[in-house]
């Protein structure tokens, strides 16, 4: 005799949630068959439009220039927390998700391109890329069958606990990561096709910057995002350009430089040119207030200046340290949005360092450092040091800090002589084992070996100095050391 599927899961200790997984969705098997009919319908009603694309759940209409998704409510309660407002259907994150679209990620995409949108670009935090760029889309929600007319603006679904809070009006379509031709908003986790965080694979996200510890449980369901579980819902895209139809999002450069004849090291002796990408931002040459004006002048025109910040070696610690204090006053919603720093440059916010961590002791760990130092003679010299922390003592709750200071001659020699030191570690501990009679297991030697899992460098130079005394050193440990906080002496 066969066994049911039921049984063979009961045999497992599986049927019980097998049976409750089953139980929270009974609407979605006779919810896809409603879909699966609305598309087909739809494809016989626009057969041969060359204006309409038509997807599973999803239909774009260029010559009106919006895009419509099927979506499926979860049933979250008024007041329940809401990371997104909308996943694909191999999401795992439902359960914090107010509706399920029956379109694929990558369909969304590609039916908002039909209509005209260019793909933007989502966060990347680990390389410094905190802001979703692309252009303004708003989005109206109504149940199925109900007209446009009925329906409302989706962000109202959710209500924000913090006090004076304003969510936006807007979404940004960043058009998620893809590898190839895959989408990687349809993968299971998160799977988000709109979320209240700025998720790096998400299709639609904030205009603003919102990580995720900072929204999460502040954003929940509305008294208007209250739905019944399956309750089939239609999402609305509409492309909102400017007043003039131009695009929002303006490609600046940013590029400050010490003055040749400048005196001392701070904001007065920089010249900066400032260009765009179009013809209609030429390149100029300003001193600093008249530089960051030229960028107040594209936002107040309600443009989002996302800005490229390069520095010239040849300016001062000091003046890079002004200048970043500066582009944080003037970087946010309503101004500016600093792009990831390019190839050999660091981000601005480098120069901004939390100051309670010059003193080691109050370090959570022990980074490498780079001292820059002024010898007698007039010229700079860069000095590595080691840090070496020792708990051996019983009962310490701080650790005995080691310095070791390894002047450099060549800069270019400063890899190797990590990779030496790091090695160095390795191997003695692997010999304070063998005279110890212990193995020398591989998860032993890594968590003991703390050079190796160090990613940051810690700089500290004189506010004269100039960038070029440490900036090569920097570029050279790049992809070792990409974390990098500058000190000024």
């Amino acid at each position: 005799m066969r066994c049911s599927i039921l049984t063979m899961l009961a045999m497992l200790g599986l049927a019980s949630f097998a049976r409750a997984d089953a139980d929270t969705k009974p609407w979605h098997a006779g919810n896809i068959r409603s879909v699966d009919a609305w598309t087909q319908a739809e494809q016989k009603r626009h057969a041969g439009n060359p204006n309409v694309w038509i997807a599973r759940g999803v239909i774009a209409d260029r010559a009106a220039c919006k895009v419509e998704v099927v979506v499926e409510a979860t049933g979250l309660e008024i007041d329940a927390i809401a990371e997104f407002l909308a996943v694909g259907e191999k999401s795992e994150k439902d359960y914090e998700a107010l509706t399920v679209s029956f379109a694929r990620a990558g369909d969304i995409c590609r039916a908002l391109e039909f209509v005209g949108l260019p793909r933007g670009r989502p966060v990347k935090p680990s390389i410094c890329r905190f802001w979703p760029k692309g252009e303004r889309v708003k989005a109206v929600i109504r149940p199925l069958g109900r007209s446009e007319m009925e329906g409302w603006p989706l962000q109202e679904c959710l209500r924000d606990k913090r006090p004076n809070a304003l969510l936006s009006a807007d979404l940004v379509y960043v058009g998620s990561s893809w590898t190839g031709t895959v989408c990687l908003a349809d993968e299971a986790s998160p799977g988000a096709l709109i979320s209240t965080y700025n998720e790096p694979t998400v299709v639609l996200d904030s205009p603003y910057r919102a990580p995720q510890g900072e929204v999460y449980g502040n954003l929940v369901v509305s008294r208007k995002g209250r739905f019944d579980g399956g309750t089939l819902l239609v999402c609305t895209f509409t492309s909102a350009p400017l007043t003039n139809g131009l695009p929002r999002v303006v490609d600046v450069a940013f590029e400050a430089r010490r003055r040749a004849d400048a005196a001392g090291y701070g904001l007065a002796t920089l010249e900066c040119v400032t260009h765009g990408t179009t013809s209609a931002f030429a390149p100029a040459t300003n001193d600093v207030k008249g530089a960051v004006e030229r960028l107040a002048a594209i936002a107040k025109g309600g443009h989002d200046p996302f800005v490229t910040v390069l520095l010239d070696d040849a300016m001062t610690v000091g003046a890079a340290r002004d200048l970043a204090r500066l582009f944080t006053m003037i970087e946010g919603p309503g101004g500016v949005r600093i792009e990831a720093p390019p190839t050999g440059q660091i981000h601005y916010q480098a120069f901004l360092p939390d100051e309670r961590w010059c003193a080691r002791a109050g370090r959570p760990s022990q980074p490498w450092e780079l001292r820059v130092t002024h010898n007698p003679e007039g010229a700079w010299n860069v000095t590595l040091v080691q840090i070496l922390e020792d708990w051996s003592k019983e009962g310490q709750l701080t650790p005995d800090l080691t310095p070791t200071d390894f002047p450099l001659t060549h800069q270019e020699d400063l890899p190797a002589k990590i990779r030496e030191l790091v090695q160095a570690q390795i191997a003695g501990i692997k010999q304070k084992c063998a005279q110890a009679g212990k193995p020398a297991s591989a998860d032993y030697v890594e968590q003991l070996a703390t050079l190796q899992r160090i990613n940051t460098i810690f700089v500290f130079a004189p506010a004269v100095a100039p960038l070029g005394t440490f900036m090569p050193a920097v570029r050279l440990l790049h992809n070792a050391l990409p974390q990098v906080h500058v000190f000024v002496d």
